[in-house]
């Protein structure tokens, strides 16, 4: 998800401080919801997912959701090496708020996110920032920060 501000030359230095401190209070929110769907601890094992036919695999056409019984694009726990290699940062300029995956921590995560020849992507950390409760507590986050210059000067577009 992209957040950008508009009219952002309309602010001085200290309320373009403020945005920026709202724009990491988001970013944090969806470290958490990219951790909460990006490590699902359901019982789904290997061995389970071997059992029904690996649903994650191209030869089916699509992910076999009815099998999983939530969303696809989820990702089940295995080890924890995911789950730890879920990171988040100011980027470069400091006007953004990058979370992504360490792949040195998980190397495996690359696959997941991007998928292989023989099993579907599941980008999670994108698909949990549309997500309605991800959605909801960053711009809960927000608009605690910067509630009293969002009624003034700016907008927030979500995308």
């Amino acid at each position: 998800m992209k957040a950008t501000l508009t009219a952002i030359d309309q602010f001085r230095t200290s309320e373009k401080k403020v945005m920026r401190r709202a724009i990491i209070a988001a970013g944090k929110e969806l470290e958490k919801g990219a951790k909460k769907y990006g490590a699902l601890r359901d019982g789904h094992t290997l061995q389970w997912m071997a059992e029904v036919d690996h649903p994650y695999a191209k030869r089916h056409g699509s992910i076999q959701e009815g099998t999983l019984g939530h969303p696809g694009w989820q990702v089940h726990y295995q080890t924890g090496q995911l789950l730890s290699a879920i990171k988040s940062g100011v980027g470069a300029g400091g006007d953004t708020y990058d979370v992504y995956v360490d792949t040195g921590v998980a190397p495996h995560a690359k696959y997941v996110v991007q998928g292989t020849r023989i099993m579907f992507a599941r980008d999670f950390i994108w698909m949990a920032s549309y997500e309605r409760d991800v959605r909801k507590d960053m711009m809960r986050a927000m608009v605690k920060i910067a509630g009293k210059i969002f009624r003034t000067k700016g907008a927030l577009r979500f995308e």
